[in-house]
């Protein structure tokens, strides 16, 4: 038996975090270690941009993908008030809200 990273298998809390999505980060990850890491300003510059389009794109990704899921969730348990209620309570984390 294997145990798996978390980097391999998306996160159980979020499940609309695609394969796609994790080798996005990965990359995003890649360049920003690749900008910290940079010697000559001209480089580091490039390094920069690539990273905030990059970045960008990941987080538009993220979110469409958050949207989507929520959508095709709520559609699918309209009739449930039960679901609907627990999708909601995920939404708005009700259990970091009691916190405050």
């Amino acid at each position: 038996l294997q145990k798996k990273s978390h980097k391999i298998t998306p996160p159980k809390s979020k499940p609309w975090i695609t394969e796609a999505l994790l080798k996005a980060i990965d990359i995003k990850n890649r360049l920003y270690k690749q900008f910290l890491t940079a010697r000559s300003n001209e480089n580091r510059e490039r390094l920069h941009k690539q990273f905030k389009v990059h970045r960008n794109h990941v987080v538009n990704l993220l979110r469409i993908n958050k949207e989507n899921y929520y959508k095709h969730y709520f559609e699918e348990n309209k009739n449930s008030s039960f679901k609907t209620w627990k999708g909601v309570r995920e939404i708005i984390n009700l259990k970091y809200m009691l916190c405050k």
